[in-house]
């Protein structure tokens, strides 16, 4: 039988991380814990760097350790990926790792085909601007290779099968 979801703040009490882990793994175990003990649940930035930095208390919003909670998070994502997890971001609940690999599709994998499709325009419209006959000779071939592959990428970026709506966020 599994466990009993607990509340977010039951959990944040209860957690007790190793203080000699570095703070991305520290960050990245709470936030398994955290999938596991009550799901689909935001912490925000202010845990998130309490339990990261193994501080006695809350930090305040102005403070360096928020500061360098993304780049900690960044690497927290990077562990969470051996057990096929994802960190999910929001800019105003914070963050939570996904449940499973549904959970890591309908959010993280949603987010991600978004942010290629962005930038395969964007560089489809660059593209778009450049003059061949502008172009040096020797940057023509080059040019046009990449015309080539924009045009691939735009078309396998098309082909990709729409998702279902995203769910709503839940908050902690």
């Amino acid at each position: 039988m599994s466990k009993p979801v607990v509340s977010p703040a039951e959990f944040v009490r209860s957690y007790k991380g190793d203080p000699d882990a570095r703070p991305s793994h520290r960050l990245a175990d709470f936030l398994l814990g955290a999938a596991k003990a009550c799901p689909k649940r935001f912490f925000d930035k202010r845990t998130l760097a309490k339990v990261a930095f193994n501080l006695g208390r809350l930090p305040t919003e102005d403070s360096d350790y928020i500061k360098r909670l993304s780049s900690i998070l960044s690497t927290a994502n990077n562990v969470l990926h051996a057990d096929r997890r994802g960190i999910v971001t929001d800019p105003v609940d914070g963050a939570r790792s996904t449940v499973d690999d549904r959970d890591l599709l309908e959010t993280v994998h949603r987010k991600k085909r978004r942010r290629v499709g962005s930038a395969v325009e964007s560089l489809a419209k660059t593209d778009s601007v450049i003059v061949m006959g502008n172009i040096p000779p020797q940057l023509r071939d080059e040019l046009g290779r990449s015309r080539d592959a924009i045009k691939k990428l735009a078309s396998g970026v098309n082909a990709l099968p729409a998702l279902p709506p995203a769910p709503k966020a839940q908050k902690a």
